[in-house]
C-alpha cells in the first residue's frame, strides 16, 4: 500500500502544478518544462545571421527623408521593403514613390485598428506589430470578422508566395529562432554612406526600415531606450526583432515535436520501467536506488534534447518526457512490489505456513 499511496500523491501532486502552471497560478513545473528549454535555447544559441535581410536605419528623421530613403532603395529593386515607423499623416506634401511592395504597420487594438498612414509610395501593403512575446511568434489575429497578418507574415507573403502558404498559413504561436543581433544581417546604415557594393547587393533582398540609433553604427551593447527590447536572445531594436521573426519564417523553424515520437519517447520509458523496476523491487534499497535513477534521467535528458534544439532545431518534448519519468516508473514500481507480495503469499500458504497480517 505504501507504493500504491506514494503513486498517487506523486501523481496527484504533479498534475496540481501542470494546472496551476496552465493558468499562470504557479510555475514550479517550469525548469522540467518546454518553455525552460526554449527559452535557454535562444539565450544561448549563436544564431548565423540571415544576410538576405538588410537593414537600413531611419534614426530620428522625418517622413520626408525616409521617403527619400525609400526611393533609393526602390532604384536597386529589393524584393519587398518593410517600414517599422509610424509617419505623420501631414508630413509630406511631394510626389510619392512608385514602387509597390511596401509593407507598413498597423497596431491592434481591443476595439480598434491603427493603420499607419501612405505618405511614401502609390500604394502600400501592411501587417500588425504588436509584440505578445519575445520566445514565440504568431502571424494572424482575428478581430470581429476581419483577419490580419503579422508584419513578418506579409513581407514574406510578398517575398515569396509559396513560401507563405507553405509556413504562414499554418503559423501558431511559433518558436522565434534567432539569428542574431543587428550585425547578424546585412546593415546599410541611413543610406548616406553605403557603398556600392552594398547598395547593388539589394536587388532581390528583403530591406527592413527602422530606428537603430543615433550613430553612424549601431551599437548592440549599449542600446537607446527608444524601441528597445529585451529579447532572451540579447537588447535589440524593434526592427532587429522582426528581422528576426522574418529570419524563422524563411525556413528556418524550430520543428517541434510531433504526436508519434511523444508516443515512442513514452513507450520507450515505460518498456525501460519494466525491466529496472522488476530488478529494484527485489533489492533492499529499490525505492531509493529508483528516485536517483528518474533524477539522474531528467537531468540526462535534459543534456540530450538540448543537444538536439542546438544542433538540428529539433525540440523533443522535454515535458512529456519528465512526467513520464516521474510518473510510470512509480507506478511500474508499485506494479511489480504488489505482485511480488502476492506471489509470496500465495507460495506460504501453499506450504502451509500460516501468514499473520
Amino acid at each position: 500500500m505504501k507504493g500504491l499511496k506514494t503513486l498517487v500523491f506523486s501523481s496527484f501532486f504533479l498534475f496540481l502544478l501542470l494546472f496551476l502552471r496552465h493558468f499562470g497560478i504557479l510555475n514550479p513545473y517550469y525548469y522540467l518544462s518546454n518553455e525552460f528549454l526554449i527559452k535557454g535555447y535562444q539565450a544561448t544559441h549563436l544564431g548565423r545571421g540571415n544576410r538576405e535581410i538588410m537593414l537600413v536605419n531611419t534614426k530620428d528623421f522625418p517622413s520626408s527623408i525616409i521617403k527619400d530613403q525609400i526611393e533609393i532603395l526602390s532604384y536597386y529593386d529589393p524584393a519587398v521593403i518593410g517600414v517599422d515607423f509610424f509617419p505623420d499623416p501631414d508630413s509630406i506634401s511631394q510626389e510619392k514613390v512608385k514602387f509597390e511592395k511596401v509593407v507598413l504597420p498597423i497596431k491592434i487594438y481591443e476595439d480598434s485598428v491603427s493603420f499607419a498612414p501612405n505618405v511614401f509610395t502609390d500604394s502600400a501593403h501592411y501587417g500588425f506589430i504588436n509584440i505578445d512575446s519575445y520566445f514565440r511568434f504568431t502571424c494572424h489575429a482575428q478581430r470581429k470578422t476581419d483577419t490580419y497578418y503579422s508584419f513578418p507574415a506579409k513581407i514574406i507573403q510578398l517575398y515569396d508566395s509559396n513560401l507563405f502558404k507553405k509556413n504562414v498559413n499554418i503559423c501558431r504561436d511559433d518558436i522565434i529562432n534567432y539569428a542574431g543581433n543587428t550585425y547578424g544581417f546585412t546593415y546599410l546604415g541611413d543610406l548616406s554612406m553605403a557603398s556600392p557594393a552594398l547598395l547593388n547587393g539589394i536587388k532581390g533582398k528583403i530591406v527592413l526600415m527602422g530606428y537603430l540609433g543615433e550613430g553612424e553604427y549601431p551599437e548592440p551593447d549599449n542600446l537607446d531606450e527608444i524601441d528597445s527590447h529585451k529579447t532572451p536572445h540579447a537588447m535589440m531594436y524593434g526592427v532587429v526583432f522582426w528581422a528576426n521573426v522574418i529570419h524563422t519564417l524563411l525556413g528556418h523553424q524550430i520543428n517541434q515535436q510531433n504526436l508519434l515520437s511523444t508516443i515512442l519517447i513514452f513507450t520507450l520509458i515505460v518498456v525501460s520501467s519494466l525491466g529496472i523496476c522488476r530488478t529494484l523491487v527485489k533489492m533492499r534499497f529499490g525505492y531509493f536506488i529508483l528516485k536517483s535513477l528518474q533524477l539522474t534521467l531528467i537531468v540526462v535528458f535534459f543534456i540530450i534534447a538540448s543537444f538536439v534544439l542546438h544542433k538540428a532545431q529539433m525540440l523533443i518534448d522535454y515535458e512529456i518526457a519528465t512526467a513520464s519519468i516521474i510518473i510510470v516508473p512509480e507506478f511500474v514500481f508499485w506494479f511489480w512490489k504488489t505482485r511480488l507480495q502476492t506471489t509470496t503469499r500465495e507460495y506460504l500458504n501453499d506450504e502451509g505456513t500460516e501468514i499473520y497480517k
